[in-house]
């Protein structure tokens, strides 16, 4: 009789055990705000201005300002006004403020430009410096109304176009009115200009959501929605007729002849 035969057993592999990380110490929370200077006791800089060769003066390799497209128009204002405003550098000569300036009194051919050393500031204040310096002049407006009366005043004084402004903006700002200044066409709504607009008019208009008012001598800038619906109610009130509307228009500023 044939023993029975019996089944071998496979041996099952014992489970491996996969070793937990040690969970890592919490991070401290670092307190940034430890990490900024104190306000400077103004009282105690005293800055000196000084006069620097211009072969010496070094561009900060990491500027994040495009000037290219300015460096014409300050030549300009450089050559008509002379080099007043200082540019501000480190104790090694590199520039915190002024690369266009800079690069223009190169092109203009001067040895050396006024500077102010900005020894006072740590090097991470002047990369500070460097970013704010050039922020916060793109923060601040024009007041439309004031820039009217400045620019008419000046008209026939300064070629204006020589220092950035172009002639269309020129023309809405002085008595020579363009054609689009007077227009509802090209005024904006919500503070935006659309696509279409933007692509036809990349340098933008001055006041996208202002409309210009101009009598005689006279310039002011009034919201554009009220405009549209100061206009429109005028239109309607005459039934489109541009000669009443003239004429009531003559009658409420009391020159009605």
């Amino acid at each position: 009789m044939a023993a029975k035969k019996v089944p071998t057993r496979v041996p099952t592999r014992a489970p491996t055990r996969v070793p937990t990380r040690a969970p890592s110490k919490a991070r401290t929370a670092v307190d940034t705000r430890a990490a900024i200077p104190p306000p400077l006791d103004m009282s105690k800089i005293k800055l000196k201005l000084e006069y620097v060769d211009i072969n010496d003066i070094v561009p900060y390799e990491w500027n994040a300002r495009d000037n290219a497209k300015a460096v014409a128009a300050v030549k300009a204002s450089i050559k008509t006004f002379g080099f007043i405003i200082p540019i501000v550098i480190d104790d090694d000569n590199v520039l915190a403020a002024g690369h266009t300036r800079t690069e223009a009194a190169k092109e203009l051919g001067m040895a050396e430009v006024p500077a102010v050393r900005a020894s006072h500031l740590t090097e991470d204040q002047i990369k500070a410096f460097r970013l704010i310096d050039n922020k916060v002049a793109s923060i601040a407006d024009w007041d439309f109304n004031l820039l009217a009366a400045e620019m008419q005043q000046l008209e026939g004084l300064f070629d204006m176009t020589d220092y950035g402004w172009t002639t269309q903006e020129i023309d809405c700002l002085s008595s020579m009115v363009g054609d689009d200044c007077l227009t509802t066409s090209g005024l904006g709504t919500g503070g935006q200009r659309d696509a279409a607009e933007a692509e036809s008019n990349p340098a933008g208009r001055r006041a996208p959501t202002r409309a210009r008012f101009v009598l005689g001598e006279l310039c002011f800038f009034e919201d554009a929605n009220l405009y549209r619906s100061w206009v429109q109610g005028l239109r309607e009130l005459h039934n489109f007729d541009e000669e009443l509307i003239a004429e009531d228009l003559k009658r409420r500023l009391g020159i009605l002849v």
